[in-house]
């Protein structure tokens, strides 16, 4: 038998209450039978999650009637007792896959709630985050329904999940299901790098009539799939984001500096890619391939001032297509007074003379700043090998 599922991201869903009438109804159901397995796993998704927590309700009552009845048949006959088994143990195991700091404890049936562990502390299913509700959700419907073939379509799972979560949620959609196919409608490169190239497939809109006019494979359009590959983004969305390749490296933050002085822009990218050779090479290549690929890419380079020479500002900007920053480094703009002069007070503490902290501030870097003009001027490459020691020291001077 084939089966077809479709749910969609319940994102920020709202506490489900239930009335006491409805638990009383749902003792009385069986949820193992067919009508409530096979013929429901269809259903929407807000439909089914109005069944949530009234499925796991009921089966904890179930399984606790059963397990206390044999108890005692077991006592009344000198028989060896039942041994626990714990009919929720698959959604644990398989919910901690994706979500290792989420642990399934059990069913609270006073609140009428389910209970998780989250690195020691106990949190009902409502406490949860929306990302975490939304994962609980969807592993506790495969568990429920046994989906391990049939059609699984799920739209935008990415919505509400950071980059880590969707390469676990969709790794583990590509395990669970053994026979059948998972459809993925997504934005999402994560998801894409998850999945595969080879399994992942565009849609292009036809410019006039707006409508799908061509389906490919992704690994099929090698132009694209590079150009994809180069911005970080998936090839339908290049269109609608500016991408800005920035000199530093992701370990320092260096994006962050750039939207914390940009403001919130949600369609620009910032992405560091190491020295300012590495933003010229990389804004010249992605340049290329779109050209190739014949697809518009809006994109642009910034670099750091450091110490170059005028001659070479205006080459880097004219030739090379990048922006040179008025400033050695980024983060020299937030040594504005006025505004170094804000940052105590919105932490809570007194406003020290903001010209005070700046001179503290570059004090401590006066020796590093100066050993590097140093080595950047024309007598610097002339100069002996300066061990590593001896730079480490020069460094440190005020």
């Amino acid at each position: 038998m084939f089966t077809f599922y479709r749910w969609t991201p319940i994102g920020l869903t709202p506490q489900k209450n239930i009335n006491i009438n409805e638990i009383t109804q749902a003792y009385d159901i069986n949820w193992s039978g067919s009508e409530y397995t096979r013929d429901r796993s269809f259903r929407s998704t807000a439909t089914l999650y109005d069944e949530w927590l009234k499925y796991f309700l009921a089966r904890e009552n179930q399984a606790g009637t059963k397990l206390m009845k044999d108890m005692r048949r077991a006592s009344q006959s000198g028989t060896t007792p039942p041994v626990f088994n714990d009919h929720f143990a698959t959604f644990k195991d398989s919910l901690s896959k994706i979500l290792p700091h989420v642990v399934f404890t059990g069913v609270d049936t006073t609140r009428r709630t389910l209970l998780f562990d989250t690195t020691g502390m106990e949190l009902s299913f409502d406490q949860l985050s929306g990302g975490e509700r939304e994962i609980g959700f969807l592993v506790g419907q495969i568990d429920r329904f046994g989906l391990r073939e049939g059609l699984f379509l799920l739209d935008e799972p990415e919505l509400h999940l950071n980059a880590d979560l969707i390469r676990s949620w969709v790794a583990y959609l590509s395990s669970t299901v053994s026979t059948g196919q998972i459809w993925l409608a997504t934005h999402s490169l994560e998801a894409i790098e998850a999945a595969g190239q080879q399994a992942t497939f565009i849609l292009e809109r036809d410019e006039v009539t707006k409508k799908v006019s061509h389906i490919s494979r992704l690994d099929s359009r090698p132009e694209l799939s590079a150009l994809s590959r180069s911005v970080g983004t998936p090839a339908f969305s290049i269109s609608q984001l500016t991408f800005v390749f920035v000199e530093g490296e992701e370990s320092v933050g260096e994006r962050e500096r750039f939207r914390k002085l940009s403001g919130p822009q949600h369609n620009v990218r910032f992405m560091e890619c190491g020295s300012c050779k590495e933003v010229m090479r990389r804004v010249a290549v992605i340049r290329a391939l779109a050209k190739e690929a014949d697809r518009g890419i809006r994109i642009g380079g910034v670099i750091d001032r450091d110490f170059l020479a005028p001659r070479d500002i205006q080459k880097a900007e004219q030739e090379e297509g990048v922006h040179v920053l008025a400033v050695h480094e980024v983060e020299n703009f937030f040594l504005d007074p006025e505004t170094v002069k804000q940052l105590p007070v919105q932490n809570g503490h007194s406003s020290p003379s903001p010209h005070e902290l700046v001179l503290s501030a570059a004090d401590a870097r006066a020796g590093n700043w100066i050993f590097q003009y140093a080595m950047a001027t024309d007598q610097g490459s002339s100069l002996l090998e300066i061990n590593n020691g001896m730079k480490s020291r020069i460094k440190q001077y005020t």
